[in-house]
């Protein structure tokens, strides 16, 4: 029989918050969630208490765990740290990659590709952006990561991860998921693909914060979007009454 971990529940808990079923703001009560995933709360608890050390959820004393209502200046300092952090790693990866994780990547670029044109199996702009996230965008730079070669950079890099991709899926995204979107991160990740192929560290890093600072603007202008949409919901619910 299949063992449950802490592991498993975190990556079931990363796919709801992905994907918009866990919105933020929104109680993730113990109980609810082990019944839901078939698990005790001990491993529950554990994947709560990881994205609470990420960032991507808070602890409020007496209340439980919420995942977190993200301001500006979160967006602009998780970009920072994972600008210097990532674009390090490319630099490391051009000299340290094995043949594995240049295949990890080359997939990636692939899966992105696909995407590209099988647009029609993903009907939402949500679930487009949850396929390319998790079927592109973690992977590649998980495969970048583990070629750097440096166990404590790894670390480093996974707490800011999981809360950059929170704060782009949980937006409102439709205006980022067209198809030259898609083209241009093709573009951006193959270049830095074939950089750190070519052994050259240097264009590898320059073309990761090419990227960095794409993601940076992308995520700005979700954000803005997403509070002029909450700000013109509360207004509409006060009209109401």
């Amino acid at each position: 029989m299949h063992v449950l971990t802490k592991d498993y529940v975190y990556e079931k808990l990363q796919e709801k918050i992905l994907s918009g079923t866990i919105p933020f703001g929104t109680r993730m009560a113990e109980n609810v969630l082990s019944k839901e995933l078939g698990v005790s709360r001990t491993p529950v608890r554990e994947a709560l208490n990881r994205l609470v050390c990420e960032g991507v959820a808070e602890q409020i004393p007496n209340d439980g765990v919420f995942l977190k209502h993200p301001s500006l200046k979160d967006i602009e300092e998780v970009y920072d740290l994972r600008t210097v952090l990532e674009c390090h790693a490319a630099f490391r990866a051009a000299t340290h990659a094995l043949p594995i994780h240049l295949e990890q990547m080359e997939n990636a670029v692939r899966h992105l590709d696909e995407a590209l044109h099988r647009s029609d199996e993903h009907r939402t702009q949500e679930q487009r952006w949850e396929y390319l996230v998790r079927q592109c965008e973690i992977p590649f730079h998980t495969a970048i990561i583990h070629a750097a070669d440096n166990a404590r950079l790894a670390a480093m890099t996974a707490n800011t991860q999981m809360l950059v991709n929170t704060l782009v899926c949980v937006q409102h995204c439709e205006e980022t998921i067209s198809d030259d979107a898609i083209h241009s991160t093709i573009e951006t990740h193959g270049n830095i693909y074939r950089h750190i192929k070519s052994g050259d560290g240097e264009r590898a890093a320059q073309a990761m914060r090419e990227h960095m600072d794409n993601g940076f603007q992308t995520t700005l202008r979700l954000f803005e979007l997403a509070q002029r949409h909450r700000r013109a919901q509360n207004v509409q619910q006060l009209v109401l009454g």
